[in-house]
């Protein structure tokens, strides 16, 4: 069987499996031979009329199973690429999802605005890290921009901290990291430039009506936000300020529909202080994004 043939096949296969409209379903077969074989697309199209060899075959059959069974890439493959990096995952680790890069984007230029009034190196924090894709793209987008920085990465699960640990070593960020083991906020008072979180925010009673891809293999302590969803939000507007250095921010993602709810959550926490609310919504236009930040 030539690549152009498994390309065809896979894709066929796919489409009626998965349900994918078909040219997802091309790119995903590219995707399979991509990571089992190390052909790049251009190296495939070059590579279009060679002939696989019986090994192969096997091993790209293999994922190919695995994948019409709706296990995502992100578990077959253990990584996911994120902001341009490739990130390792585990069990304990929820896929970072495109949508995410928006609050690197964000966070960049909330820094670069308000460069000039923080302590350098900034001090940033990612809390809930898992893999800690959102806070180490931040740290190696300053570091490519020669801004000092050190990142806090913070996370209930011991397991999704090793994980984060890994991808700081790979990336080389290793230097500039910290990391502990606690429940949403460091144990020890210290002020951040800029905190992120994607804390969990899917309601209890929704998460067996996940895609099977989501459900099934993303871990439920990421996933599950409490009856409503914002169990998080509310103890994140409880707690957060003490952390927050003077001009700091607070960027949030959070579930489509839940935007005008955490707002109110926000402003109703504190009697003393009002929060400055901004957001943003994705690309696709849902609502995504939300930064809290605080008077002097």
């Amino acid at each position: 069987m030539t690549v152009r043939d498994w390309i065809r096949k896979t894709t066929d296969s796919l489409t009626s499996g998965l349900e994918l409209e078909r040219e997802e379903a091309r790119q995903e077969a590219r995707i399979i031979l991509e990571e089992v074989c190390g052909w790049s697309w251009a190296d495939q199209l070059r590579l279009a009329n060679c002939e696989l060899d019986a090994y192969a075959l096997m091993e790209l059959d293999k994922i190919l199973d695995r994948r019409l069974k709706h296990e995502p890439f992100t578990a077959i493959f253990d990584s996911a690429y994120f902001y341009g990096r490739k990130f390792r995952l585990q069990a304990a680790t929820l896929a970072p999802r495109p949508e995410t890069e928006l609050l690197v984007e964000w966070a960049l230029e909330i820094l670069d605005q308000a460069n000039r009034s923080l302590i350098s190196p900034l001090r940033l924090a990612e809390l809930c890290a898992g893999s800690g894709a959102p806070g180490l793209s931040l740290l190696a987008e300053l570091k490519q921009q020669a801004k000092p920085a050190k990142l806090l990465l913070l996370d209930l699960s011991a397991q999704a901290l090793d994980a984060a640990k890994a991808n700081a070593e790979e990336l080389g960020l290793a230097e500039d990291c910290r990391f502990e083991e606690a429940d949403l906020f460091p144990r020890q008072a210290e002020e951040f430039d800029i905190i992120l979180v994607n804390p969990p925010y899917i309601p209890t009673a929704d998460l067996d009506q996940l895609m099977p891809e989501v459900k099934d293999y993303d871990p439920r302590l990421a996933l599950d936000g409490g009856t409503d969803g914002l169990d998080f939000y509310r103890r994140l507007a409880a707690g957060i300020r003490p952390y927050l250095a003077t001009g700091a921010a607070l960027l949030m993602e959070h579930g489509a529909g839940q935007r005008q709810a955490i707002c109110e959550i926000f402003k109703t926490a504190s009697e003393e202080s009002n929060p400055y609310i901004s957001y943003r919504d994705d690309y696709a236009g849902w609502d995504r994004l939300i930064a809290v930040s605080y008077p002097v």
